[in-house]
């Protein structure tokens, strides 16, 4: 596949040798930006590690667009069948230059129909249209009456990093700034001043630079919402924790990039304990993150009788959650149970409440950290007479009761847009998943 990432005028340099410092394939410059090749796999992880691109986009494919009739009949004759689905919205844009047609919106108009009437003619149902986050973009370039037609990888443009809380105007984007920096030739062994700072997106960059984060890291990307993504083949890494110890959440921070750059699609840490920062990490970028717990069993592994029904790996799912609207803009949860997963038979579990010893809210979660602002607790014996026993004090039932619920009390909803809810089970194995909201 023929990808093409984008660059600001006069980087193209920077990004070319950027790109092939990530040992991409057949890497060449170009006016606005640089060519490469590789899968979706490869245009993925281009978006996750590009600091300089601005987008990044496979060709679909090239005809000759002499008219309105033309550019239809040549959009229409592509296969549309592994990007867009009933299911899935799209977004088209245009840009032309020397040719009939002249106007880039009525281009992009025609290109849509196109492809709507394929995939409704295919399928008997058409996809919507979403200017703002739809799942698949196309782009259509138009030069001298041929147009090229790219599929959109990145989504919203990559200079948005994903850090910044509220977006705010900078006088630099941060795919320039870190241009700027690598243009500069600075390295990490040097101190970075920047006198007139700003929004701070020279030394933000810089900072990333050092300690080898993704600048994609803490975003989505568009090629993840594609039909196509779900069929591409996959490779797993794995990483084994100490023998003795946990694991830190910058040991599986480690090895996430270290999964990304050997181009592996997910990892799964083993370990004996996680930490639990640790716990909270469950995607780098585009790359998921699962945890499996291993059986201490393992420790005596040459002392114990092979019967092959011990578990030697416990793979705590995601919990399943129900999240209600309520009234004045307010939210409650409601959590079902955990899935989790039986080695023996490869079969996954669905648990109920009687599983859960203890779950958590935060309200308003801001992807670094876990704040627990709401606590539940569950289980299949009410724990009330043993915390009293425990604590020798009264309890007051009724505010227990509050507390002994798999249903949380009303909150409003969070600025961030993200909840986050973490399970723990009766052996201490702990859960989190994050919902937008």
């Amino acid at each position: 596949m023929k990808l093409f990432a984008t660059a600001a005028a006069g980087t193209e340099g920077v990004l070319r040798d950027e790109l092939r410092a990530h040992r991409f394939r057949a890497v060449k410059a170009d006016r606005g930006g640089v060519h490469f090749e590789g899968d979706l796999l490869e245009g993925a992880r281009a978006c996750l590690w590009s600091r300089v691109a601005m987008r990044v986009q496979a060709e679909l494919g090239s005809f000759d667009a002499r008219g309105e009739a033309g550019l239809y009949e040549g959009v229409r004759s592509l296969d549309w069948s592994p990007w867009v689905s009933p299911r899935h919205t799209i977004a088209v844009s245009a840009t032309c230059k020397s040719s009939a047609l002249t106007h880039s919106q009525y281009i992009a108009l025609k290109t849509k129909d196109a492809i709507v009437d394929q995939v409704r003619d295919r399928t008997g149902a058409r996809p919507d249209v979403d200017t703002q986050r739809p799942d698949v973009g196309v782009i259509v370039r138009l030069v001298n009456d041929k147009a090229t037609v790219y599929l959109d990888l990145a989504g919203e443009p990559l200079h948005r990093r994903g850090y910044r809380a509220a977006s705010r105007e900078a006088v630099m984007k941060e795919s320039l700034a870190a241009a700027v920096i690598l243009l500069g030739g600075w390295s990490p062994e040097h101190p970075f001043v920047d006198p007139m700072c700003g929004a701070g997106t020279l030394p933000i960059e810089a900072a990333l630079m050092a300690r080898r984060i993704p600048p994609g890291a803490k975003r989505s990307f568009g090629v993840e919402r594609s039909p196509a993504w779900g069929e591409t083949e996959r490779r797993a890494g794995v990483f084994i924790g100490p023998e003795f110890g946990t694991v830190s959440r910058p040991d599986l921070t480690a090895a996430a990039r270290e999964a990304t750059e050997a181009r592996f699609d997910v990892l799964i840490a083993c370990a004996f304990n996680f930490e639990a920062h640790a716990s909270e990490l469950i995607k780098l970028g585009p790359m998921p993150i699962l945890k499996a717990k291993m059986n201490p069993d393992l420790h005596m592994a040459g002392e114990l009788k092979n019967t092959g029904k011990g578990n030697l790996f416990i793979v705590f799912g995601e919990p399943d959650v129900e999240i209600e609207r309520q009234a004045d803009n307010q939210l409650r949860v409601r959590v079902k149970g955990v899935d989790v997963f039986d080695p023996n038979t490869g079969v996954i579990r669905s648990g109920d409440t009687k599983s859960i010893a203890a779950w958590f809210i935060d309200t308003d979660y801001d992807e670094e950290s876990f704040f627990v602002r709401h606590a539940y607790f569950l289980g299949a014996n009410d724990p009330y007479k043993s915390l009293k026993t425990a604590l020798r004090a009264e309890i007051d039932e009724m505010a227990w009761a509050t507390l002994y619920s798999d249903t949380s009390r009303p909150f409003e909803r969070p600025t961030s847009g993200r909840i986050a809810v973490k399970v723990i089970n009766h052996f201490g194995d702990e859960v989190m998943k994050v919902f937008r909201v």
